[in-house]
């Protein structure tokens, strides 16, 4: 797990707050917790992930990723998580999303990656108003 200072939400938000754990991660890619729907939020396409439990949603958009300082943008979606990885501590493991139609491996699954490169964060909050986790803010 990213130390304090490593956590960028962490570092920003503070200690109610934090990235998610990759065991965070798959729980939401597990088809008993949640269902899965490539759709267009606002002009943008990616996944809107509905809780099987509360009906709660979220959307994870395919929105590329940083280069250096340039933004790569995609079809795919890239979610840092807090979970370095086991074999290489300059990776850490994140989310991978993609089109579901592009014909290319699945669609939703784990990788690990180097932590210079500039992806997303989804943040969740530790402990508060939520049981457990806040993953599951409406949006509108």
């Amino acid at each position: 797990m990213l130390s304090f200072e490593d956590d960028a939400v962490q570092a920003l938000w503070g200690k109610e707050w934090q990235m998610p754990s990759i065991m965070q991660l798959s729980e939401l890619m597990n088809a008993d917790n949640c269902t899965w729907k490539w759709t267009s939020h606002s002009g943008v396409m990616g996944y809107d992930v509905v809780s099987r439990r509360n009906g709660n949603r979220l959307f994870l958009p395919a929105s590329g990723y940083r280069e250096g300082g340039e933004l790569k943008k995609t079809s795919f979606g890239y979610y840092w998580s807090n979970s370095l990885n086991w074999s290489f501590s300059n990776q850490a493991d994140y989310l991978f999303i993609k089109d579901p139609n592009s014909g290319m491996f699945d669609n939703v699954r784990t990788y690990a990656g180097y932590r210079f490169y500039g992806q997303n964060i989804r943040p969740v909050r530790v402990n508060g108003k939520y049981k457990d986790h806040d993953y599951f803010k409406p949006y509108k």
